[in-house]
């Protein structure tokens, strides 16, 4: 823990969870696949990160969460306020000597839950669910009545018996068992990565209505960062929607024009302007309209004025909308359009050929396939490393005498020091 205060100065230390203040993700040195700046994640509010796939949700996620190292002091400075009176920069605490400082935060302010459930299989719902609090010292008694009061109170399972194991019950119980899981214990941040990527429309918007109506009512300072790939349940339930993109290097960014507020927008008071903004989002997440984010990323490079970048984003939609509904639109119309955005670029000095290139393929609807790089196999890789880590077991052969977690386990908890062998690496991070 530090003072920051040429951080204070930048952001209100109230509002701020995470202040991103400047951010490059590498796997391999030298080889960014993510890069960032100037991103703040609020308190008390519901994030989530849409992107297409390997473009670094996961990455952002695991990268907050200390989940493994991906950055350094030299190129990020990443601070984390889980306090009105604490600080942390996150990049700066991955040398060898601070694995008891990660393991802290994590214990403290960290939980999380995935799209697998990694529920212990010989353990039953009752256990499982009480698992995270006897990690947290508490009393058997204590974790497992609270555990029965989340199930009962909090995810309606009153149905369930609790003495069943996990491959007793429905993938949709599986993962409410897992969400109950998650926040039986005290925690700041609630991590997911896809939590309701197993489950039906029906499930997948009663959790996420759970979520929603335990961060803001529930608990007085508790946060969520989402990864997911579901833009209408997004919308639906997220205060801010950070939408990451690619450039045409590779490497993945975050853009401040592609951050959503639901405060300031307020796409939940009116349905035509929540499809408005879901169709915006679409345009950047497909990758047949990889035109439509080419260009827009290119105004923003070029610092232009907020008014010239809302005109050319509401045409691009607007186009869009016409090419969707109208297959029979005349090759005229689109050559007119063509010109007028090329003549809009032409004004601003900012028609580059390759841009020309974009803009010519965006107003005719062609489709542009994007060329394999090796970011995009570094990330690929790097993803399934993650995902496998997460849900299968990660054998730790190195020496077992030094490490946190065996000197927090050698007490008269025995229960939670035997069970340490079926812990997924990366489910419970408080335990590296």
């Amino acid at each position: 823990m530090s003072d920051h205060s040429t951080t204070e100065r930048n952001v209100e230390r109230g509002e701020a969870l995470f202040y991103i203040e400047k951010l490059s993700c590498a796997y391999i040195s030298n080889q960014p696949v993510l890069e960032a700046q100037d991103i703040l994640i609020p308190k008390r509010k519901i994030t989530v990160l849409l992107g297409p796939s390997g473009s670094g949700k996961s990455t952002l996620l695991e990268t907050l969460g200390l989940m493994s190292k991906t950055v350094d002091k030299e190129s990020s400075s990443i601070f984390f306020f889980p306090t009105d009176t604490e600080a942390y920069n996150l990049a700066d605490i991955w040398a060898d000597n601070q694995e008891a400082e990660r393991y802290r935060i994590r214990m403290l302010y960290y939980s999380f839950i995935f799209q697998s459930t990694n529920l212990m299989p010989n353990f039953s719902a009752l256990e499982n669910v009480g698992l995270t609090e006897l990690i947290q010292n508490k009393s058997e008694s204590e974790a497992y009545f609270n555990a029965i009061e989340s199930l009962v109170k909090n995810l309606s399972v009153t149905s369930l018996s609790y003495e069943k194991k996990p491959f007793e019950f429905s993938g949709g119980e599986r993962q409410r068992l897992a969400f109950a899981r998650a926040i039986n214990p005290e925690f700041t941040v609630l991590f997911g990565d896809e939590p309701t990527g197993n489950l039906d429309h029906f499930n997948s918007v009663k959790l996420m209505h759970f979520i929603r109506n335990f961060i803001t009512r529930q608990r007085e300072n508790a946060s969520a960062i989402i990864v997911s790939h579901n833009i209408p349940l997004t919308l639906d339930f997220a205060d801010r929607i950070i939408v990451l993109t690619k450039r045409e290097n590779g490497i993945s960014t975050i853009d401040p024009h592609f951050v959503y507020d639901r405060d300031v927008i307020r796409w939940n008071e009116s349905r035509r302007l929540q499809l408005k903004i879901q169709n915006e989002i679409e345009l950047l997440l497909n990758s047949d309209t990889e035109s439509y984010g080419r260009i827009l990323m290119h105004l923003s490079d070029n610092n232009v004025p907020e008014d010239f970048f809302n005109e050319i984003k509401e045409s691009m939609i607007n186009q869009q909308i016409m090419l969707a509904n109208d297959p029979n639109l005349s090759s005229e119309q689109k050559n007119e359009y063509q010109k007028w955005l090329n003549t809009r670029f032409e004004e601003k000095e900012l028609l580059q050929p390759a841009v020309k290139e974009y803009i010519r393929q965006f107003s005719h609807g062609e489709i542009k396939k994007a060329d394999i790089k090796i970011n995009d196999v570094i990330k690929t890789i790097q993803d399934l490393k993650f995902k496998t880590a997460v849900e299968g077991h990660r054998d730790r052969k190195d020496d077992h005498t030094g490490g946190i977690e065996d000197q927090e386990l050698k007490g008269e908890r025995s229960l939670v020091g035997s069970i340490l062998g079926f812990f997924p690496g990366c489910f419970f991070p408080c335990l590296h």
